[in-house]
């Protein structure tokens, strides 16, 4: 299992807490147009086993009108953050403004009815949780990125945690 969260305070905190509880890989939303800037983050985070994934920031660019990042600027990018992480002054051509309702926080009643069909939602006790992907394996799928949300987000990773340790246990 993986775990996904926006750029943020306690990105760095959670990201550790989920690597204890056995989460394989961290995702990081890399739609700074939408939330901050995901490399700040990034760099608190110590340097533990997880491989940190992101991308060029493609749903958030088109979100706002914009073309996805080149790999050329995307590299710009990144050596403008290193210089800012060392004390250097880097240019700044762009804001970063929030754009989007609820984005990974809650789901707006908006969005609630284009998820309600699809019949993958996890919700209930580690028992019924467990079963569900105890689903998702048997249908093929080989990981599963977790994005938790809500008031608790670590008791939300816990939860699932003991879900899937427990799910592991019965298939011993």
């Amino acid at each position: 299992m993986s775990m996904r969260f926006p750029p943020g305070p306690d990105f760095a905190d959670l990201a550790v807490l989920a690597e204890e509880l056995g989460y394989s890989r961290v995702w990081i939303y890399d739609s700074a147009p939408l939330w901050e800037d995901p490399f700040v983050p990034l760099a608190r985070v110590s340097g533990g086993r997880f491989r940190a994934c992101f991308g060029t920031g493609f749903t958030a660019r088109l979100a706002v009108g914009r073309r996805p990042m080149t790999p050329d600027a995307l590299a710009e990018y990144v050596t403008a953050l290193r210089r800012l992480l060392a004390g250097e002054i880097a240019p700044e051509d762009e804001r970063h403004l929030l754009t989007c309702e609820g984005h990974v926080t809650h789901l707006p009643d908006r969005d609630r009815r284009l998820l309600d069909h699809i019949g993958l939602t996890m919700v209930g006790d580690a028992a019924r949780v467990g079963r569900s992907l105890a689903r998702l394996a048997d249908l093929g799928f080989h990981e599963v990125v977790y994005t938790p949300s809500g008031p608790d987000v670590a008791r939300e990773l816990r939860a699932l945690a003991t879900a899937q340790q427990q799910r592991s246990a019965a298939d011993r």
